[in-house]
């Protein structure tokens, strides 16, 4: 199995992880949306801290997608600021942590673009390094691939595909958690697949991202493991 580092494969899959939940979360349990985001923040360290024991030295999450900048700006500002933390907290235990920022920057205000960037120019080779997916979408993929279409013709299609994400390599497992489907089953999700990974494995789970521990994480990798893997890569 790949539950552990003595058992993990020599081919790594490239893992996306849709942490979803934070809000519905803060609700359950009377805390505030900040509250909620800063536990967020910690899983996100230790779901990458966790997958690095098993070899894998980079994960990606989709953090927001452009329609989380239609709200509140205060509630903008604390997805922000939990996200400005992560690096800070991958670090306490002494040993680097890397972050990177993709999607669309833009979107943020430009004090935030700052300080992330402060952030990304500090990447320490023998880290491992949480990639945050903020004001990303399969829609902003698709523009973004129409441009390129236009801009490099000469380009094959799968060049001008792969070139066009925020996500450096396809995807191989998706994992979302705070599915809310009835009992759990099925899930959706949510236009945050991107264009180049259409044979991804997917993983639904029902427990909201605060509350998501390596536990749920070595289940969802178990659960990878019994799939029948076509023209992606296996463990």
């Amino acid at each position: 199995m790949f539950k552990t580092a003595e058992h993990a494969g020599s081919v790594k899959p490239n893992i996306l992880v849709l942490p979803d939940g934070n809000r519905r979360w803060a609700k359950e349990n009377n805390v505030t949306y900040a509250d909620a985001y800063d536990m967020g923040a910690r899983r996100i360290v230790e779901c990458t801290r966790h997958l690095g024991t098993l070899g894998l030295h980079e994960v990606w999450f989709g953090v927001a997608r452009p329609f989380n900048f239609e709200r509140a700006a205060s509630e903008v500002s604390t997805v922000l600021d939990a996200c400005l933390k992560i690096q800070e907290i991958g670090q306490e235990n002494g040993d680097p942590f890397n972050i990177s920022v993709g999607g669309d920057p833009n979107l943020m205000p430009p004090e935030y673009q700052q300080q992330f960037k402060t952030q990304e120019n500090s990447h320490d080779p023998d880290g491992i390094t949480a990639h945050l997916l903020i004001g990303w979408s399969s829609e902003t993929e698709a523009a973004s691939f129409a441009r390129r279409v236009q801009d490099y013709p000469g380009e094959t299609l799968e060049d001008q595909i792969l070139r066009s994400s925020a996500i450096a390599k396809p995807v191989d497992y998706l994992i979302r958690t705070g599915i809310d489907t009835p009992n759990g089953q099925g899930g959706r999700v949510s236009g945050m697949l991107p264009l180049h990974s259409l044979q991804a494995e997917l993983h639904f789970e029902p427990t909201l991202f605060p509350d998501f521990t390596t536990g749920h994480l070595d289940r969802a990798l178990i659960d990878y493991e019994t799939r029948t893997h076509r023209d992606i890569v296996s463990l």
